[in-house]
């Protein structure tokens, strides 16, 4: 959050002094505040600014972008910093049928190394279950058949 970079900053600082002592990796979410837009210039700026104070995650857990061109802006600063850093990409709770583009953008690069969707998988199923529209047997494997179609995205690039 751009307005309390400086708390936010000092208590990764201090997140990342617990993890080297317990010589743990390191994870940094990067959150992008609603009305700000997200781009690759403004994720990588973001990241310079935690890599400018000595904070060296071992991954990062972002949004993927929808452009390739945006991707390689935001993976130029990875590249200045640290070219062996590993990216995580979240779902937003976007459709499954988004993450073809943003794997594809995503894996254009060395950096990325997995996915982290939550949200697109299970909320549609959960919503359903909660309103009494399916059994918690319906919603397993609803669940299961979605993350089994996002594997396959990944996998089939």
């Amino acid at each position: 959050n751009p307005e309390d970079k400086d708390a936010q900053l000092t208590q990764l600082r201090k997140l990342n002094e617990v993890c080297n002592a317990l010589k743990r990796k390191l994870m940094v979410e990067l959150i992008i505040p609603e009305g700000f837009t997200e781009t690759g210039k403004s994720l990588g700026e973001t990241m310079a600014e935690v890599y400018e104070t000595g904070i060296y995650p071992f991954w990062w857990k972002i949004t993927a972008l929808d452009t390739k061109k945006e991707w390689l802006t935001m993976t130029a600063i990875l590249d200045q910093y640290d070219p062996d850093v590993g990216l995580i990409i979240l779902g937003k709770n976007a459709p499954i049928e988004q993450f073809k583009t943003w794997f594809r953008v995503a894996r254009s690069t060395p950096h990325t190394c997995g996915f982290a969707i939550g949200r697109s998988i299970f909320w549609e199923p959960w919503e359903q279950f909660a309103e009494g529209l399916k059994t918690d047997s319906e919603v397993s494997s609803m669940i299961a058949e979605r993350y089994q179609q996002v594997i396959d995205i990944w996998q089939n690039l």
